[in-house]
Order: structure tokens, then C-alpha cells, then sequence
């Protein structure tokens, strides 16, 4: 008789064990719906934020926050920034504009969009946008065109309902991966307007205005970290996860100065340097410490490039 006592009280310890874990199991489940909004946002922010994602830890994120995005498909980033009017609200950071801002936003994207979206350190509302056409379709300027009519939209609605102008700007049709930081920097680059007018509100507020880093900077720091190996365009775009015939543009553009032509001005510059100081390095080694591996070639190029050939600049 105490055995059955006991097995029934074991058996509703177990029943009882079981029935809390349900409940824990739901409450979790409640919370997580709860947050999920903040947690998709969280995906995007570290993405941005070029803090550490791996490619397996990027999907397994955006498969447990139920994202609508996978790792590998073209995507874009899509930047709105608050520019003025807006006589309704009192500041820009005022909660109920933002959401109605928001809900412009998403009702153009909705149609043919899906995406992923959060606010930056400078206050802009950051989109990740992939198209929901035909993946072969999707890197055809078919997808950006359409994306640039979506913004185009969303500016005249935003201006005739809440009497505000905002601006927008577009990266390059993408590839989503964990290293979309350098692909939102591209695009801060190229809407400088956006971190200036941040930057000097920051300021005085007292706040430290944040810059992205220079993309420019980082090619021109592998070029010179790297002579003696491939500092091609497309090594070079690699490196900075962007598109090789953008990066070129984008490089010109801001520095006045061909990327190919920067790249053999900076080898030549060193070949000279090290033939005049270093003196027992001969010919030979000197072009292959700065990737070239044939010295006559190496030869003809400085002889076009100073006027001499390296041994008449050595000799001088």
C-alpha cells in the first residue's frame, strides 16, 4: 500500500513538473513575441555596427527572430533622414512622428519589398530592403529602380501628410553577409549631409559626434600595408566589400585620383625611396616588394614613370 502512495505522489510530482514547465515554456514564448520587434532591430544595428558576426551565426539570428531575409540574397540599404517642418511635432525625435514615419515608409515598401529595419547612432531610419521578385531578377537594375521609385514615393507622402521633407539615399545592390557595415559606411559616404547635420546637433547637445570610418582611408592604408601582393581592384574591393566597378567610381570621386593610378604612384614612390636608402637591395627585389615579378617590365614601367631607369636613379 505505501508503494502506490508512493508512486502516486511521484507521478503527480512529474505531472505537476511537467504542467510549470508548459507554463514556463509559454511564458518564454510570449516574451520572445514580445521582443521580437526589438530583436530584429538588434540584428540590423550590430550588422551596421560591424561587430562580430560569423555566417552561421548571421543565419541562425535571422531564422530564430523570423527575419524575412537570408544570408547570401541581394539586398540594399536604404537610409531616410528628417530634414525639416513638421510643425505638428515639437522635435525630431518625438516617438509618434517616428512611427508615423515609419509607417509611411513601410506601406510603399510593402508591395514588393520585404526587410529588416532599425535607427543608426545619427538618427536615421536605417532600411535593409531585398526585393521580392525572382532571384534572377534581383541584382538587375530592375530591383534598385524600383527601390528608387519606392524612396521617391515615400518623400511625397511623408511632405503632403505630415508636412516635413526628408532625404534618402541607396547603396549598391548587395549581398546580405556579416560584413554589411562596409556597405552601410559607402552609403554614409556618399550622403555626407546626413553626419554633418547629426554631428553639429551632437555637439550641441554636448555630445561627441561619431564618424564613420573612411573608406578611403582603410583602401589606401591595405595599398600601402600590401605593395608586394595583389592590390588589384577587385583584391581591393574584397577587402572593403564593395562592388569593384562602384569602388572605382566611388575612390575617383572623392579623391580626385584613379584608384589604379594612386596604386602605381605609391609603388613608384617606394621603388624610389628604397633605391636611394637601401642601397645593397638590388633590382630585382625591389620590384618584387612591390608586386612586380618581372624586372624588365618593373624597369620600363619607372623609366616611364621618372624618366630614367632605376639604376640611373640610383646612380644620380
Amino acid at each position: 500500500m505505501a508503494y502506490y502512495r508512493e508512486f502516486g505522489a511521484g507521478a503527480s510530482a512529474r505531472e505537476a513538473a511537467s504542467a510549470q514547465a508548459v507554463v514556463n515554456s509559454d511564458r518564454i514564448a510570449r516574451l520572445l513575441d514580445e521582443h521580437i520587434p526589438f530583436l530584429q532591430q538588434s540584428v540590423l544595428q550590430r550588422l551596421i555596427s560591424g561587430t562580430g558576426w560569423d555566417i552561421r551565426a548571421l543565419d541562425e539570428a535571422l531564422q530564430l527572430y523570423d527575419i524575412p531575409l537570408e544570408a547570401g540574397e541581394p539586398c540594399s540599404i536604404l537610409l531616410f533622414r528628417l530634414d525639416e517642418g513638421f510643425p505638428d511635432y515639437e522635435t525630431f525625435q518625438d516617438a509618434t512622428l517616428e512611427f508615423a514615419v515609419a509607417n509611411i515608409i513601410e506601406e510603399n515598401l510593402r508591395p514588393e519589398f520585404d526587410w529588416l529595419r532599425c535607427k543608426d547612432n545619427y538618427g536615421h531610419f536605417v532600411y535593409l530592403v531585398k526585393s521580392r521578385g525572382h532571384p534572377a531578377l534581383l541584382m538587375h537594375e530592375l530591383g534598385p529602380r524600383t527601390l528608387r521609385y519606392a524612396a521617391e514615393r515615400i518623400l511625397v507622402r511623408v511632405r503632403t501628410l505630415l508636412k516635413g521633407k526628408i532625404s534618402f539615399a541607396i547603396s549598391p545592390q548587395t549581398r546580405l553577409s556579416a560584413h554589411l557595415v562596409y556597405v552601410y559606411r559607402s552609403v554614409l559616404q556618399d550622403f555626407p549631409a546626413i553626419r554633418d547635420k547629426k554631428a553639429s546637433r551632437n555637439t550641441a547637445d554636448g555630445q561627441s559626434g561619431r564618424t564613420p570610418p573612411d573608406i578611403v582611408g582603410a583602401v589606401q592604408a591595405y595599398v600601402r600595408n600590401h605593395l608586394g601582393e595583389d592590390v588589384s581592384l577587385a583584391s581591393l574591393s574584397e577587402q572593403v566589400y564593395l562592388h569593384p566597378v562602384y569602388l572605382s567610381k566611388f575612390y575617383k570621386e572623392k579623391t580626385g585620383e584613379g584608384l589604379s593610378d594612386y596604386i602605381l604612384r605609391i609603388k613608384m614612390e617606394y621603388a624610389a625611396k628604397l633605391l636611394l636608402f637601401e642601397k645593397d637591395c638590388r633590382i630585382y627585389e625591389i620590384a618584387g616588394r612591390i608586386g612586380f615579378r618581372n624586372q624588365s617590365y618593373f624597369s620600363s614601367v619607372f623609366r616611364k614613370w621618372f624618366g630614367m631607369t632605376p639604376q640611373d636613379y640610383r646612380q644620380r
